[in-house]
């Protein structure tokens, strides 16, 4: 990365002069690792024969709504890392808002029109708002696994929705193109969703997802099946959640041998597939970055999960 994006925060003084947003971002965002909604962002604007050069500026953008948002998802869950545990929930509140309207001013200091400028404003803002209420149906859980994909395309789609019309108006695409690409973002979230899911149902030590199994497709998958296996894993569940090893083991060859893991890369399979059929069906000027996008994703969970020694079916 060539651009130091702390730097593109510090110089708005409420930010620069406020010292725990300075320290975070001083920290977080001097070298930070590309967002997926930006990397999404950019394929929407090569996508439209758009150049990466001039979007790049929007990368501070993305980078700053999901620190923000973040800070809020570590707070709801109550992540041991998470800065709440150290500002406590108040003031960590108020960093999160205080970075989110700080990101949304920088619009202004973007290269585009004014007419540009305005229409990525109300994008992130509709993208801010969808994930919040998107955060509110994850905290409150799923109940069925229809409530997983529900909270899924809630709580992410909203700011793929927002990255893909982003990178859409650097291009100059027209009103009805940045619609159009912006109904990739369901199937954008669910991908990524499984895929985030397959590694974390898998890694070691345990994630955080154990803590609320039912919001892990895999885990939600073992927890529905019939007794007696649900019911043994629903125990092992909790033991791994209280942090132990030997529990977390057997859960995990549970969900390999019960099916979960090969129902998860089903999943993420067919949603690649109809994530690049639909990109295919636009009849955009180079649809390549997009449809290609899907299929290496899938590609990326496979290596991901060949370094664990589980071979996809599929």
């Amino acid at each position: 990365m060539t651009r130091d994006l702390a730097a593109v925060f510090l110089a708005l003084a409420p930010l620069s002069q406020w010292g725990e947003a300075s320290r975070l971002i001083r920290v977080d965002f001097a070298n930070p690792t590309k967002s997926q909604f930006f990397a999404w962002a950019e394929r929407a604007t090569q996508a439209f024969g758009g150049s990466l050069a001039c979007i790049a500026e929007a990368e501070a953008l993305f980078v700053g709504l999901v620190a923000a948002i973040k800070l809020v998802d570590d707070l709801l869950d109550d992540e041991p890392e998470g800065h709440h545990q150290r500002l406590g929930p108040g003031r960590l509140a108020n960093l999160a808002m205080g970075i989110a309207a700080g990101t949304l001013r920088l619009t202004e200091n973007l290269r585009l029109d004014a007419e540009r400028r305005a229409a990525i404003q109300c994008a992130l803002l509709e993208g801010l708002l969808g994930t919040c209420q998107g955060q509110e149906e994850d905290a409150l859980g799923a109940r069925d696994e229809a409530g997983y994909w529900r909270i899924v395309e809630q709580k992410t789609g909203p700011l793929f929705a927002a990255a893909l019309k982003v990178g859409a108006l650097y291009a100059k695409a027209s009103q009805e193109q940045i619609e159009n690409v912006a109904t990739l973002a369901g199937s954008v979230a669910r991908l990524i969703q499984i895929g985030d899911d397959l590694h974390d149902a898998l890694a070691v030590p345990a994630a955080s997802d154990w803590q609320r199994p039912h919001g892990n497709l895999l885990l939600h998958f073992a927890l529905a099946a019939q007794a007696p296996q649900g019911e043994t894993f629903a125990r092992l569940a909790i033991r791994v959640a209280a942090g132990d090893e030997a529990a977390l083991v057997e859960a995990q060859e549970i969900l390999e041998q019960e099916g979960a893991v090969a129902y998860g890369l089903y999943a993420h399979l067919q949603t690649a597939r109809a994530g690049a059929a639909r990109a295919a069906a636009l009849a955009l000027p180079n649809g390549s970055p997009l449809v290609g996008a899907f299929e290496a994703e899938v590609e990326r969970v496979r290596r991901d999960l060949r370094s664990v020694g589980i071979a996809s079916p599929f």
